[in-house]
């Protein structure tokens, strides 16, 4: 899989919308009962044996070079933990990949998910088991513009480093359940200056609940020249399944 040659520094959104993992936080603060019926339920809704698609946009915005990247990916998760991914298509400027080629880049993934399975996730997110004792939250209030009563939460920690942010989480009181997630991190890799990331909740295509939608918006300065990196993903063709054997032949 190739980078852009211009805007390489912002490797951390190179195309791929599956990130190493980093090890699970020790248990912080309890969170407040509310948000502790939300992590219960994402950890129910997330357990079990997933495959789904990835589709990734990927667009690159620096003074005389702007690139176009889209992938799609297949992926399987059990309880979280990525068991492995196959790449199905890249396009990079026009430039569709040959069989030889997408060969070479399902060979980085293999390599990448060939020990342990393990979560892969670049952040520690307000809603995970293993994470959410971070965070600080503030009373929950009623969601502006919002149907069906879902409420608002706005939340910061005190570890200020790549993996924890700050910014505002709507859910579902009743089903307990995230609706729409908007998160900054409070370090970014340079030359990036600014991240923020939109995380979207909805109903999957078999009948469950998950992520649907990611906006990560990055910009900052390359060689004194300021740039953007905009990747969007989307999750479709969610589908679970008895064994990991069944998932694996469904890949």
């Amino acid at each position: 899989m190739r980078f852009f040659s211009m805007f390489a520094a912002f490797a951390l959104l190179a195309p791929g919308g599956l990130s190493a993992a980093v090890g699970a936080a020790e248990p912080g603060v309890a969170p407040p009962p509310t948000i502790a019926k939300v992590v219960q339920r994402f950890a129910a809704d997330n357990a079990g044996i997933v495959v789904f698609r990835e589709t990734v946009v990927y667009n690159v915005k620096f003074p005389g070079r702007d690139s176009h990247t889209e992938e799609e990916i297949r992926a399987l998760h059990q309880d979280r933990k990525t068991l492995a991914v196959r790449v199905h298509r890249v396009v990079e400027d026009g430039h569709t990949e040959s069989a030889e080629e997408l060969a070479k880049t399902q060979v980085k993934f293999d390599q990448q998910y060939a020990g342990p399975p393990h979560i892969a996730s670049r952040f520690g997110m307000p809603y995970y088991p293993e994470s959410v004792g971070d965070y600080a939250f503030s009373s929950p209030r009623p969601c502006d513009g919002c149907t069906g009563g879902a409420q608002t939460v706005d939340f910061t920690s005190t570890t200020k480093d790549a993996r924890h942010g700050h910014g505002t989480m709507t859910f579902d009181p009743v089903a307990a359940r995230p609706i729409k997630l908007e998160f900054t991190p409070y370090s970014v890799a340079p030359p990036a200056n600014a991240e923020s990331l939109v995380y979207t909740y909805g109903r999957s295509d078999d009948g469950g609940w998950g992520i649907v939608r990611i906006e990560d918006h990055l910009s900052g300065q390359l060689m004194g020249m300021t740039g953007t990196a905009d990747r969007t993903t989307t999750f479709t063709n969610v589908r679970h399944y008895a064994t990991v054997e069944d998932a694996r032949r469904a890949l």
